[in-house]
C-alpha cells in the first residue's frame, strides 16, 4: 500500500507543478490580450508561480520531488544545474515584473513538460498493481 500511496502522492505534485506554470502563462497572455480572466485570478495565477519558483531554487537540493524535477528539466534543456537555477532565479523576478521573456517562457513550458512526463510515468507504475 506504501508503494502505490508514494506513486500517487508524486504524480499528484507534478500535475500541480504542471497547472502553475501553465496558469502562470495563461494569466500572462491574458495581460497582453482580451482579457477573459478578472484581475485578481490573473494575481493568482502569477503569485503562485512566483512561489513556486522560490521554493524551488530553496528546496532543490533538500527535497528528492524538487532534485529529480531539476535534474529531468536541466536534461531536457541540455543545461547544467546552475545554468537552470540561475534560469529559475530569471523566471522568478520576470514573473514579479510581470513580463516574461522567450527564456522563461521556454524554461515554463520544459517544465510544464517534464512534470507532464514525470506524472504519467508513475501512473504507468501504478497498472500493474491496480489490475
Amino acid at each position: 500500500m506504501t508503494k502505490e500511496w508514494f506513486l500517487v502522492k508524486e504524480s499528484n505534485q507534478n500535475m500541480d507543478v504542471a497547472v502553475v506554470c501553465i496558469d502562470a502563462l495563461c494569466a500572462l497572455e491574458q495581460m497582453g490580450g482580451n482579457r477573459r480572466w478578472n484581475d485578481e485570478r490573473i494575481e493568482t495565477s502569477l503569485n503562485k508561480c512566483e512561489r513556486f519558483l522560490s521554493e524551488f531554487v530553496a528546496h532543490v537540493n533538500s527535497d528528492p520531488f524538487l532534485f529529480a524535477l531539476a535534474d529531468s528539466t536541466a536534461r531536457s534543456m541540455r543545461l547544467r544545474p546552475s545554468e537552470l537555477l540561475e534560469r529559475i532565479k530569471t523566471a522568478r523576478m520576470e514573473i514579479a515584473e510581470r513580463k516574461i521573456s522567450k527564456s522563461t517562457g521556454t524554461l515554463l513550458h520544459s517544465i510544464i513538460r517534464t512534470a507532464e512526463g514525470n506524472a504519467i510515468r508513475k501512473c504507468e507504475l501504478m497498472k500493474p498493481i491496480m489490475l
